[in-house]
């Protein structure tokens, strides 16, 4: 039996802000799989999309940070699409334990690590996904398509936050 998988995209503004609409979008993409808890795609989500906003070329002037869900019923893959790194922001490390609670980097991807059952990055990429109970299992996901970086109509009234 193959699991049905939900695609959506949603462009959002490269600033620090648009975290919190890519927690509703999650939790609104989530639902229609009925997710029993969304809590820890959304901390995840945020996290990666703050990090694109902070470190990436998308925290430029009009910068766009693209946030895929790939959705089925007991599981979810979440990524999120960047222009890649400043020239001098260079290639983030996964801390190997929890960094202190007065670091002032490091901790978002260490929280992705600990709450994701999977996640990995490469330049301008970043991934995390998740299983629930009740689900079909993981379908063999499509690969990823290359997807214009843009902003979605219903977050254009994000781009006055900057």
């Amino acid at each position: 039996m193959s699991a049905t998988i939900v695609t959506e995209t949603r462009g959002l503004p490269g600033t620090v802000a648009s975290a919190a609409a890519a927690r509703h979008f999650i939790r609104q993409a989530l639902s229609s799989v009925r997710c029993p808890d969304s809590s820890d795609a959304e901390l995840c989500v945020s996290e990666l999309v703050a990090n694109s906003a902070e470190h990436s070329l998308s925290s430029g002037p009009n910068g766009t940070i693209l946030v895929r869900v790939d959705a089925w019923p007991g599981g979810a893959r979440v990524e999120v699409r960047d222009a890649g790194p400043r020239t001098n922001a260079g290639i983030p490390a996964m801390p190997e334990s929890q960094p202190p609670l007065d670091a002032e980097s490091a901790r978002g991807l260490w929280l992705v690590g600990q709450v994701a059952d999977t996640f990995g990055f490469t330049p301008g990429v970043a991934w995390c996904q998740f299983s629930w109970p009740g689900g079909t299992g993981v379908p063999v996901l499509p690969p990823v398509a290359v997807i214009p970086a843009r902003l979605s109509p219903d977050c254009e009234h994000l781009r006055e936050m900057r």
